[in-house]
């Protein structure tokens, strides 16, 4: 219901806004899965967040007009970055309460040992290919903050992979 009124004020048809969506769905998912390591629960964030977009998106959603592909590439970019704000911030909530699920073996494991932020930085950064300026927004950080949260998960990442290669 709330979809046909997202469409609608977009200016897409029922396809556009779907394709839209299916094309964000994948990373996303990957994303989520990068937050909390399950898949239900991968799956379930991104499904609240989405929702959360939905219902607090509307009014802005009802302004914007697309008549070409610049346009909406432009919307693409910010749902996916407003999803993405909206599934650090759900994670974040959710992680005390799924610490079991965060021991993992192998190549995973030293990512999972980082905290929420420089996961979510290192993945968006890395896997999904966004700027410094799009994590600022995302993560509410300033530009010095990304950069200190992408150096820190960067060096604790290596320093856990030596860790745990010299344990083995």
């Amino acid at each position: 219901m709330l979809d046909s009124f997202l469409i609608r004020y977009l200016g897409m048809n029922d396809g556009q806004f779907m394709t839209l969506i299916d094309s964000l769905i994948p990373g996303l998912y990957s994303f989520g899965y990068a937050l909390i390591p399950d898949e239900l629960e991968a799956e379930q964030l991104f499904v609240d967040a989405y929702s959360v977009f939905v219902i607090r998106e509307s009014e802005y959603i009802q302004e914007v007009e697309l008549g070409d592909a610049k346009e909406r590439a432009k919307v693409r970019r910010f749902v996916q970055a407003q999803i993405c704000s909206d599934m650090v911030e759900l994670a974040a909530k959710r992680t005390s309460h799924l610490i079991g699920l965060f021991r993992k073996k192998g190549d995973e494991l030293a990512f999972y040992k980082l905290n929420l932020l420089q996961r979510a930085a290192l993945y968006m950064k890395e896997n999904m290919g966004m700027s410094s300026q799009a994590l600022q927004e995302i993560l509410a950080l300033k530009k010095h903050q990304v950069t200190e949260v992408l150096y820190n998960g960067k060096a604790l990442l290596k320093e856990l992979s030596n860790t745990e290669f010299v344990n083995e």
